[in-house]
């Protein structure tokens, strides 16, 4: 729920205009305030809607995997996926790394990123709604 300047913050880390990623963040007033989340859907699930809530606690490793994707610049908008990652304590799904991460033209950055994802979690087995 909103309540204090860390909204502000927030809003600070989502509006950075080198990554580009305001469109990650949605909100809704639960009548108590605004709750905040990131989209990351069709990233660990095939064909789903799917969000991770930001509280306030979050800040710091928001912050943080801000500051580790910019070890790839032309993939610096993974941020709060990375993130979403690292909260669930889950990597993306395999098709994720082929249509994204794969695609960078630096092989050295792009090596950097998918380390970091891989350490957000086990290695995910392919199914049907996460090939």
């Amino acid at each position: 729920m909103s309540d204090g300047p860390w909204v502000f913050e927030l809003l600070r880390l989502f509006g950075d205009v080198d990554a580009d990623v305001c469109w990650e963040l949605r909100w809704r007033d639960d009548g108590a305030g605004l709750v905040f989340y990131v989209d990351c859907s069709d990233t660990f699930h095939w064909g789903t809607a799917d969000s991770e809530e930001i509280t306030e606690a979050d800040l710091s490793q928001l912050r943080r995997a801000q500051a580790d994707a910019c070890c790839c610049p032309d993939r610096n908008y993974l941020w709060p996926t990375l993130w979403c990652a690292r909260k669930r304590g889950m990597r993306p799904m395999r098709a994720f790394y082929r249509e994204v991460l794969v695609a960078s033209p630096d092989s050295g950055a792009r090596g950097t990123m998918v380390a970091l994802f891989d350490a957000a979690g086990p290695v995910r087995p392919s199914t049907l709604v996460a090939p």
